[in-house]
């Protein structure tokens, strides 16, 4: 809750939630269900850290420039 200069900001729930929403609404065109995990690999496995290493490693070597 502390902003620049430490001032109170809130944010709108439809800013935060919407990538959330678009990756719930993903989930069935995946073949992920409600049992595995809602931030999980394609294979509805847990994503852990080193998975999140990965894809940041993947995604920097991807970008152009």
């Amino acid at each position: 809750m502390h902003g620049k200069g430490d001032r109170v900001g809130t944010v709108g729930q439809t800013t935060v939630l919407s990538p959330v929403v678009l990756l719930l609404a993903e989930r069935p065109r995946l073949g992920v269900n409600g049992r595995q995990w809602l931030f999980c690999t394609l294979q509805g496995g847990e994503l852990s850290a080193k998975h999140v290493r990965q894809m940041v490693k993947r995604r920097a070597a991807a970008k152009p420039g």
